[in-house]
């Protein structure tokens, strides 16, 4: 039997371990404007800039690989970066989110579903737009 002080542990484990098993789901519901189930480039773009500008806090115009933090793995870091400034103007961030929205859509449809967000460019895409 459970008492009172295991249920709560177990309860409060699964809550530390279940949201990021939704994370797709939640990505997709935050950006799938139309409700079709899928979110397309725009939409994408829209939220990409919208976190670089969140993002830069002191609103220089770039985002530095600290201010990016774990969005982008190192190597994405400076594929993004072409000009190898260290820093990431907007376009260059949108474009990161674009590249990476081309590279998870698996119909190459225009439109990421479900199961391409659970793909590991669609993963990284959802990290990258991570609020």
């Amino acid at each position: 039997m459970f008492d009172r002080r295991t249920f709560l542990a177990v309860a409060l484990g699964a809550a530390v371990v279940l949201p990021r098993a939704g994370a797709a789901h939640d990505l997709l519901d935050e950006l799938d404007v139309d409700h079709d189930g899928t979110v397309d480039l725009a939409d994408v773009k829209k939220a990409a800039g919208a976190v670089f500008d969140k993002l830069d806090r002191d609103h220089g115009g770039t985002l530095d690989r600290k201010e990016v933090g774990k969005r982008l793995s190192d190597a994405d870091f400076a594929a993004a970066d072409p000009d190898k400034s260290g820093a990431l103007s907007r376009d260059e961030f949108v474009a990161a989110a674009e590249k990476l929205f081309n590279a998870a859509d698996s119909g190459h449809d225009g439109k990421l579903s479900k199961a391409d967000l659970e793909t590991p460019a669609g993963k990284a895409l959802e990290q990258l737009l991570e609020d």
